[in-house]
């Protein structure tokens, strides 16, 4: 079975998107869709990223911008409907069907974050 990754994907079509930036740039965004999903899981997060935060992936997204990792894919030249189609494709792989978040595989569109 063919494995579909967000990473490798971005990879393949920007090229020079080293692994690790393709790693970490939409974690906040992986997060915002997993938000809720679990409850035991984002109190883990909470205990790490502050629970007094309303939406803690904004948080993460500052942490990473302030090591000079920008977390948004229209920094990286990959507009909002290519992101879109990269998500879809890497939710419809072995991984992605696994995506702890069952709602968002069974939505036709995920919202790509501008």
């Amino acid at each position: 079975m063919e494995e579909r990754h967000l990473r490798i994907e971005l990879a393949r079509k920007h090229h020079g998107l080293a692994h690790g930036l393709a790693c970490s740039f939409p974690l906040p965004f992986v997060w915002k869709l997993a938000a809720g999903a679990d409850p035991a899981r984002d109190a883990v997060l909470a205990r790490i990223f502050g629970a007094e935060a309303a939406e803690p992936w904004d948080r993460l997204a500052g942490f990473l911008g302030a090591v000079g990792v920008a977390t948004r894919f229209e920094d990286y030249g990959v507009s909002a409907p290519e992101a879109e189609a990269l998500v879809a494709y890497a939710l419809d792989g072995a991984r992605g069907r696994n995506f702890i978040n069952r709602k968002i595989i069974e939505s036709p569109a995920v919202p790509i974050p501008t």
